[in-house]
Formats: structure tokens, sequence, C-alpha cells
């Protein structure tokens, strides 16, 4: 950390930290200022600060919000970067204006000209600054020209930091390798808080998220229409690894399940939840793309050891998931009665069947290419179907018939015909397949109908008819899925 600076124009200032590497004070022969901080943040932390005396209040949402000094409030508007473009007083007047070029070297807000180094904005009033927050929120220092970014200092004049990166860096991506360079010179969509590690700005992950997810889309659409053998994993996954780097948001404490964390955020959300949206409905619904795959990617990457722990999972971790997807992506391709595997439909499977499920009942890998396949089994077994008299009177017309007494059921439509629906579901192309819930023995078909088939208990009307069939090819059920 920057203990003292010496200038032969502008004096000395000496700065002091506490165990944590808070900065508590910093002082000059003229002016002494003491720092209060939020020890449980490691950046927006600043409390008050005290010059000579006179106490500075401030009053954070995300960002700082508002300063109180000498009995009057001033408020911060600020840009997507987090700088400070104006301060207002109560009544909205703007009563200082500040402008920061990419980099954070002081922009004269009125002409749009780069300030000389010495020539500041209005932080200052004959020496004393009057407030401390610069570009990204950084705090200007008076003496040295530089900006305190908590971990170290920062140099707007060479867009470098002045202080050694305490993070080492990693191979895969090298300009992480250079402990010097500030957000890896991509300062529009990057920036760094906590003078540690960077992070993309809101906007710009989205669109790296669904960088990310696209181009699973592609393959995954190519190989459901047999025009792609299997997913091109290296792509896919320096795509994924890319983007979680690249999305990282930076904090403290980075746990042991980081690894496991990122790669499911990453890899099963971007791959996962688009393709299954591509493929089961034939479209993608971006706001479920962007939550799912926000939460995943952002999430599990925070954390400012992201470097090594995404070079580990790019390494070692990854492949192993992405051999299982790929076999399973395989198997999702097995066409019923003995087809060739690239003629199937793309709707026969849901990408988020149980794959540990159906490898234990097949004795290994569910499909071989050969008559032993699991899918083709399950597939004879529904071909053969049984649905018995009882079955179909006291359960599913008893419980889910048109004139059901059961009134917390769904009911199917009376102009629906049960029969039909069912086999239709059982041996059609136009249906989702996945293993039979809470550990019971067998599988469950879905099929989605243009028209309603039947209404929920509170009177939703639904469209997706749901058998149930268990392990010897009898139907235990059937009815309109909530």
């Amino acid at each position: 950390m920057l203990s003292k600076v010496v200038d032969s124009n502008k004096g000395e200032v000496e700065n002091q930290y506490n165990g944590l590497g808070f900065r508590v004070a910093s002082t000059r022969p003229e002016e002494k200022i003491e720092y209060l901080c939020d020890l449980s943040r490691d950046y927006y932390n600043l409390l008050e600060r005290t010059v000579n005396g006179e106490t500075e209040s401030f009053i954070y949402d995300n960002n700082v919000v508002s300063m109180s000094k000498a009995g009057s409030n001033y408020y911060y508007l600020q840009d997507e970067l987090g700088s400070p473009m104006y301060m207002t007083g109560t009544d909205g007047v703007a009563v200082s204006s500040y402008a920061f070029d990419d980099f954070g070297r002081n922009v004269d807000p009125f002409t749009g000209k780069i300030k000389e180094a010495n020539h500041k904005h209005s932080y200052t009033t004959d020496g004393n600054i009057i407030q401390p927050f610069a570009f990204t929120g950084y705090q200007e220092d008076e003496v040295s020209d530089l900006k305190f970014a908590q971990a170290r200092f920062y140099s707007a004049e060479n867009g470098r930091f002045v202080g050694e990166d305490q993070i080492g860096g990693y191979t895969e991506k090298p300009d992480t390798i250079n402990h010097f360079v500030y957000c890896w010179n991509n300062p529009k969509n990057l920036i760094d808080k906590n003078g540690k590690f960077p992070q993309i700005l809101i906007g710009a992950a989205v669109g790296g998220i669904i960088g990310a997810g696209v181009d699973a889309i592609s393959q995954g659409v190519a190989i459901a229409k047999g025009e792609q053998d299997s997913f091109n994993w290296g792509e896919l996954a320096g795509a994924t690894v890319e983007g979680a780097v690249v999305g990282a948001v930076a904090s403290t404490g980075v746990g042991a399940g980081l690894a496991g964390a990122m790669l499911a955020g990453g890899l099963g959300a971007a791959a996962g939840n688009v393709t299954t949206q591509l493929i089961n409905t034939g479209s993608v619904d971006g706001g479920q793309l962007a939550l799912a795959t926000g939460a995943g990617v952002i999430g599990g990457a925070a954390g400012y050891g992201i470097g090594k722990a995404i070079s580990k999972v790019s390494s070692k971790v990854m492949p192993k998931i992405a051999n299982k997807i790929d076999d399973f992506v395989t198997k999702r391709r097995v066409a019923r009665g003995g087809a060739s595997v690239n003629t199937v439909s793309p709707k026969q499977c849901r990408l988020e069947m149980d794959l540990q499920f159906f490898a234990e009942k097949s004795g290994g890998c569910p499909y071989d290419g050969g008559a032993e396949s699991k899918f083709r089994e399950v597939f004879d077994l529904a071909d053969n179907y049984k649905l018995s008299d009882e079955t179909f009177n006291n359960h599913i017309l008893d419980r889910h018939g048109p004139n059901s007494v059961y009134g917390n059921k769904s009911h199917f439509n009376a102009n629906f015909d049960i029969r039909e629906g069912i086999n239709s579901t059982l041996t059609g192309n136009n249906f989702t397949l996945g293993p039979n819930t809470a550990g019971r023995d067998g599988y469950i078909f879905e099929q989605t109908f243009t028209n309603s088939i039947g209404t929920s208990s509170n009177g939703k009307s639904l469209n997706t008819l749901k058998v149930v069939m268990d392990g010897s090819g009898n139907v235990i059920t059937a009815f309109p899925k909530k």
C-alpha cells in the first residue's frame, strides 16, 4: 500500500492503514483526514470522513447516494461506471459537475477536453477537498494525483495501477498476467471497484451471457437436425469460460465450491436452458435466458480468485461434464422403431432428463447404438402400452374426468378424447420423456396440444397431457398437467 507521497510543489501526505488494509487516515502538515469505513465491504465503504475536525457522512444504496456536511445535504448523480457526474443540493440544482475519459482522466464537462494533470474538478477549494469521489467511485488524492482504489492506487494518466495486483493471473487469458493493467484494457465494459479484479457491467454481462448461449443453441440445433454429429466442446467450453471470467463479480472469500457453482451456472444455465428452450418450444424466452444464465454465471463466478478457479474447471472438470452431456445429446437422437439416429424428431426427449437414472437402468451408457439402448426399450414399452378399464375408469375418469367430484385436481374437457390423447402421447413423436418422480419405477410422457384439453382446480386452461407409465408398460394415470 502507498504509505507516503512527496511532491515538490504540493508537499507531502502520509497514509495510515488498519490491520485489515483499510485506509484510516491521511496526514499532511496542514491537514489531517480520518476515515471511518464499513469493514464488511471492500469498496463503496466510506461512511464518514473527518477533515480537520469537520465530519462528512455518506449514505449508500449500491453506490454512494448522498453526503451530509456542515448541516447541508448533497446528492450524487452517477454514470453507468459509477463515476459522479453531478452533485446537487436539496433543491436539485447542480453545485458541481464532473466528467472523465475511458481510463479516468479528468475531462472538462463543458468542453469535453482533457484537463491537465494538475488541474482538477471541483474537488478542491483553496486546497481543501470538499468531496472525495472520482472515477468509478475511487477517491481522489490531491498530492499524488492518483485515485485510491482500496487495494492499491490507480494512475488515470497512465491507465495503470501503481501497485502490483494481488491476483497472479492465469495463462488462459494473458492480459491477466500484467499485474498493473487496468481492467484488461477494456474500461468501457469492465470496472475494478476494489483494485483486485475486474467485474463486468450489467449490460455487458447480459450480452456476454447471450453470446455464449447462442453458441450452445446453434450447436444444439444442428445436432438435433442431424447436421452435426456432436458438440464442439472446445468452442463451447471456450465461450463459457470466457463469459464466466469476464462476467465475474469481484468479492471476497472464495469458497471451495466455486468451481462447481461456476460450471453449473456457465455451462448448465447457458447450454442447458437455451438449448432446451429452443428444442422443446422452437424459440428462446430472453427473460428466462437472462435470468437463468445471469444468475448461474455471475453468481457462480463471484470472487477475486476466479482466475485460478476457472483455469482448474476448464482443464479438469468441464471435459467430464461435457462428455456426459455429449453422450446424452447422442442418446436423445435415437429414433423409435429402429430408424436412423439422424432422423429423430427433436422433441423426443428433454435435455433436463436424469442422466444418472438412465445410466443405472441400462447398466452403463444409455445408448450403445444397438438393440440394448435403454431408449429403444422405453419406446418399445410405450408402443405396446396397456391401459386397463379399471385404471381408465377408477383412476383417470374418476379423478380427472369432466364430471369428477375431486375439486383439488385438474379435469379433462368433455370434448377431449382422453384415450386417443394417451395413445398419441405414448406412440407419437411429439412428446417429452423423463423418469418417474420421487424414485418411483416408470416413466413420464408429456405432450402439449394446440387447443385446451382441460382446466386446473382454479379454472386455468391447460394444454399439456401428462401420462405416467410403469416399467412394464402399464399406464398408471393420465391428467392435464397443471
